[in-house]
C-alpha cells in the first residue's frame, strides 16, 4: 500500500512541533526545579602541587594566610589590592622571595612627592576579631631625622599599618594608625597581631610583646561599626628615597579557613592550572567541606599520613568543574619514644639493666641506643632488651645516661634519654663482736656495722647457707636453735648484706663451740608416734587372729 506524500510531510511536521514543545517543557521543568549542573572532570583543572609523593617537610618559605600572594605574578601588583599611583621611582610589586619567605608583597619609596599607600578589603567586614601578619622593613637611606614630625608622639619610622572602617577615609590618619616605639627593628621579619572590638577598642602585639592595650576608636565620618580592610603606607610625602617594606601572610580570625597563628609555620603550596576562567574556586582536603580560595594558596601542613586533595571551580554560567583527586603522604614528625623502663634515677648494679620502650610509629625503621652521647651506638630490634654488658662495664660508679634513638622510613629521627644511678660498690660489713676463735658454751651475741647508703637486706648463716636468718638489727643473739644443732668445735658465722642495686657484701669469723651437750636428733619428720603405735598394734592383732589353733 502506498502512503501519500502529503500525509508523510504532515506527520513529520506534527512530530517536529511536538518535540519542540516537549523540549521547552523539559527546559522549563529543569529551570523551575534548579537541577544541579553535573560536575565536569575532563582536564579543565589540573593540580600541580602537592605532588603524588611523600613530603618529609613543609614547602620551604610558604606560609598560610587568609590573604597571600602565591597566585600573583612575580613583578606585578597583587590582584584586588588598591594602591596610590606612585611617582619618583616608587613602586609596588610581588617578589618571589624575601629573607626566607616566598611570594611576598614589596612596597618601596624611591623618591617623589607622593607617599605610597596600598590596601585590601577583607572578604567580609567584622566588628570584633583578630588580624595577624608578617612585616619586614629595611634600614633605608636619605632620611633627615630633623624633618620628622614628632608632634603626635610618633616614632621615627618609615611605614605604618592600620585598618579602615567603612567611610572614615576622611578621618585623620593619626587616629587610625599607630607606630610603636622600638617595636620594629630593621632587616628582620616581625609578627604582628591586632585584636579589636569596635565597641571597646583595640590592642597590638608585636613579636608576642604587647604594646599598649585598649586604644579607643575615634568617631569618624559615618560613625563606622565595622573594620573593612587592611592598609599599609609610608609616612613620607616628600622626596626621601630608598626605603621599603615587605608584607606576607595576612590572616583574620573570622575567616573560617584560617586560625590566628597559622602564618607562623610553613605549609604546603596548593597550585593548579585551569583552562577556563573560573568565577569561584575552592579545594577539599581529605574529602572535607570545600574551602574557598582565590587561586594558588598555601595550606597548613596536614598531620602525618595519607591525604587526598581536589580543586573545584565554577564559571560565570554556573558550570561546575573539578580536578582529579591528587593523593600525597606527609611524614614530617619523627617517632615518639617513651621509656617505660628503666625509670629515671632507678638504681642499677654491676649487671646491665633491661629496658622496655613504646614507639607508636607505623613507619618505624631502625632503633638504637648509646651510653656515651652517640659516639658508640648499639642497634636493637623490638621494643625491649638488655643494655650491652660490655658498654655498661665502661661506666664507673655514679650515673649513666642511656639515650634511645629511632628513625622512620623518611629518616625523621627522635630520641629519648633516661638517667639511672649505677652502684657497683658492695656493702662493707664490719664484725665488732664476737672475736675470731672466741669460745662459747652458750649462744653467742653478735655486733656488726654495715656501711651502705642503699641497703636492702642483711642476713647470716652458721651452717654454710643451709639455713639463713634475716636480721633488721645489727646487735643481737645468734639463733639458739641453730646454735644447738651446731657441732662442737669451730663454727663459721658468715654475715651478708645486699644493696638495692643487687650488690652483695660478706664478712665472716670462726668461733669455737665448747658445749658437749648435743640436741637430740630430730624426730622423723612427717610421722605421729601414737599413729605409728596404733598401726603396729592393729597389725599384731591381725597376725594373731590368723595363727592356726593347735
Amino acid at each position: 500500500m502506498k502512503i501519500k506524500k502529503s500525509y508523510v510531510i504532515l506527520s513529520l511536521l506534527i512530530f517536529t512541533i511536538s518535540f519542540s514543545i516537549t523540549g521547552r517543557k523539559y527546559q522549563t521543568f529543569r529551570t523551575q526545579y534548579n537541577f544541579a549542573t553535573p560536575k565536569l572532570s575532563v582536564g579543565e583543572i589540573s593540580i600541580i602541587t602537592p605532588e603524588n609523593k611523600t613530603y618529609t617537610q613543609p614547602d620551604n618559605g610558604y606560609y598560610p594566610g587568609s590573604i597571600g600572594f602565591e597566585d600573583d605574578l612575580i613583578g606585578t601588583i597583587p590582584d584586588d589590592w588598591w594602591y596610590r599611583v606612585p611617582d619618583g621611582g616608587s613602586f609596588y610589586r610581588v617578589v618571589d622571595e624575601w629573607q626566607g619567605r616566598k611570594n611576598v608583597y614589596e612596597i618601596r619609596k624611591n623618591g617623589g612627592s607622593i607617599k605610597i599607600e596600598t590596601n585590601v578589603n577583607f572578604s567580609t567586614p567584622a566588628t570584633i576579631g583578630s588580624v595577624d601578619f608578617w612585616l619586614y622593613k629595611d634600614t633605608g637611606s636619605g632620611i633627615d631625622p630633623s624633618r620628622i614630625n614628632l608632634e603626635d608622639g610618633y616614632e621615627t619610622d618609615y611605614f605604618t599599618f592600620g585598618f579602615e572602617a567603612e567611610t572614615f577615609y576622611t578621618g585623620p590618619w593619626e587616629d587610625k594608625q599607630q607606630i610603636f616605639p622600638n617595636a620594629f627593628s630593621e632587616d628582620e621579619w616581625h609578627y604582628v597581631r591586632v585584636d579589636f572590638n569596635m565597641s571597646k577598642g583595640w590592642q597590638v602585639q608585636i613579636d608576642d610583646t604587647l604594646y599598649g592595650a585598649g586604644y579607643a576608636f575615634t568617631t569618624y565620618v559615618g560613625n563606622p561599626t565595622q573594620v573593612m580592610n587592611f592598609q599599609l603606607e609610608s609616612i613620607w610625602s616628600g622626596d626621601y628615597p630608598n626605603y621599603g617594606a615587605w608584607l606576607d601572610s595576612i590572616g583574620y580570625s573570622w575567616d573560617p579557613n584560617y586560625n590566628i597563628g597559622d602564618n607562623s609555620d610553613e605549609g604546603l603550596l596548593l597550585s593548579f592550572n585551569s583552562n577556563i576562567d573560573l568565577d569561584w574556586q575552592g579545594y577539599s582536603l581529605d574529602g572535607q567541606a570545600n574551602k574557598t580560595i582565590l587561586g594558588n594558596t598555601t595550606i597548613p601542613m596536614p598531620s602525618d599520613g595519607l591525604h587526598s586533595i581536589q580543586v573545584f571551580g565554577n564559571d560565570t554560567m554556573g558550570s561546575m568543574y573539578e580536578s582529579d583527586i591528587q593523593y600525597f603522604t606527609t611524614n614530617v614528625l619523627g617517632p615518639s619514644i617513651s621509656v617505660n623502663s628503666p625509670l629515671s634515677n632507678v638504681l642499677s648494679g654491676v649487671i646491665a639493666p633491661s629496658f622496655t620502650l613504646t614507639i607508636p610509629d607505623a613507619d618505624l625503621d631502625t632503633t638504637w641506643y648509646s651510653l656515651d652521647g652517640g659516639t658508640t651506638t648499639i642497634p636493637f630490634t623490638g621494643l625491649s632488651g638488655s643494655i650491652d654488658q660490655t658498654e655498661w662495664n665502661k661506666i664507673g660508679n655514679g650515673t649513666a645516661t642511656i639515650t634511645f634513638y629511632a628513625n622512620d622510613t623518611a629518616n625523621n629521627i627522635a630520641q629519648a634519654s633516661v638517667t639511672v644511678r649505677k652502684d657497683i660498690i658492695v656493702p662493707l660489713i664490719s664484725i665488732n663482736d664476737p672475736s675470731s676463735t672466741e669460745e662459747f658454751e652458750f649462744t653467742p651475741i653478735y655486733d656488726i656495722t654495715v656501711d651502705e647508703a642503699n641497703l636492702d637486706e642483711v642476713w647470716y648463716t652458721i651452717d654454710g647457707g643451709a639455713h639463713n636468718y634475716t636480721i633488721t638489727e645489727f646487735l643481737g643473739t645468734i639463733n639458739s636453735e641453730a646454735w644447738a644443732y651446731a657441732p662442737s668445735g669451730p663454727v663459721t658465722i658468715r654475715f651478708y648484706a645486699r644493696d638495692l642495686a643487687g650488690n652483695v657484701g660478706t664478712a665472716y669469723l670462726i668461733v669455737v663451740k665448747t658445749s658437749t651437750q648435743q640436741q637430740p636428733p630430730p624426730a622423723i619428720p612427717g610421722y605421729n608416734l601414737f599413729l605409728v603405735v596404733g598401726v603396729i598394734s592393729l597389725i599384731s592383732i591381725m597376725i594373731l587372729r590368723k595363727r592356726p589353733k593347735s
